[in-house]
């Protein structure tokens, strides 16, 4: 299948999430520009440096966009409740190297492994892989129109073997031309709502 890195899980995802769901996070890449190897448990190590105070602003940006504005969390709130994985599973040299398509295509079916470890409700994508999705998961479905960036659904329902998962783009904080915060929080309000509305 390919798998390299495990991915991290709160202490609360599996019970008591503060979203009242489970809440998985897809980031795109590591990136090791140092001699030392990149392990397989890499994505945990970074989140736990990152909750002991190390500065990584990328997670700080997660945990500020993806509870829109329906919740105030601290930043360790937040990490208790959600998982996070990378979507391409070989680290980058440096943040200038970008994953090649082949690493893409090579995501695709960890990632749906992922969805099945981890069972989400609904799936936050931080990533361009994104794009790959509609396309390659049967039963998948756009969810109203439209979405922060054009005509283009940004928000897909799949209907798995047992249950349905929401999944939605936002821009990785890199991106270029990206909307303000403010915009991705409503966008994520929006996509909150969604999943609330097929709950019922």
């Amino acid at each position: 299948m390919g798998r390299f890195f495990e991915p991290y899980t709160g202490n609360s995802y599996f019970k008591n999430p503060v979203f009242g769901c489970r809440l998985l996070l897809i980031g795109e890449s590591h990136y090791n520009d140092s001699d030392a190897p990149c392990e397989s448990g890499a994505t945990r190590e970074v989140l736990d440096s990152f909750l002991s105070g190390q500065a990584i602003p990328f997670f700080d940006y997660l945990a500020e966009v993806a509870p829109g504005n329906r919740w105030a969390l601290t930043k360790e709130e937040f990490w208790r409740s959600v998982a996070f994985a990378n979507f391409v599973q070989r680290p980058m040299e440096s943040v200038s190297h970008r994953p090649a398509q082949a690493d893409i295509e090579a995501g695709i079916p960890v990632f749906w492994d992922t969805v099945a470890r981890l069972a989400p409700d609904i799936v936050f994508m931080f990533t361009s892989a994104w794009n790959v999705l509609p396309e390659v998961a049967p039963g998948g479905r756009p969810e109203g129109t439209g979405g922060v960036g054009g005509p283009k659904s940004w928000l897909w329902r799949y209907a798995l073997a047992d249950r349905a998962i929401y999944v939605a783009r936002f821009n990785h904080p890199s991106a270029r031309n990206n909307p303000s915060r403010a915009v991705w929080k409503a966008w994520a309000d929006h996509c909150w709502q969604a999943l609330e509305t097929s709950y019922g």
